[in-house]
């Protein structure tokens, strides 16, 4: 399992070259942003702009390959000690390209 550079779970979603990984979670380091936020963690101004940053980027390149993600949560969020964040769970994403 890879992750690409604009943060999305290789094989967490169903295009040709990547096929579904109904585990992404379990193949990606990281912690659950939903999980952070539960446990009572602050984040800063700048690591929130990063991470949602990092989020928004994802959403951009499956929105350039035609894919909605339709399931963006913090538990859909891994976050690693570095900080950097992974969209996961496309479970639900459709691809809208005809």
């Amino acid at each position: 399992m890879n992750v690409t550079a604009c943060g999305i779970a290789r094989g967490a979603f169903p295009l040709p070259s990547m096929p579904l990984h109904p585990n992404a979670s379990n193949c990606v380091p990281g912690r659950e942003l939903h999980a952070a936020l539960k446990a009572k963690r602050v984040f800063g101004e700048v690591e929130t702009k990063v991470i949602s940053s990092q989020i928004l980027s994802a959403l951009v390149y499956l929105h350039m390959h035609g894919i909605v993600h339709r399931d963006v949560t913090p538990r859909n969020v891994l976050v690693a000690a570095s900080g950097r964040a992974t969209l996961i769970d496309l479970g639900l994403a459709i691809n809208i390209q005809v």
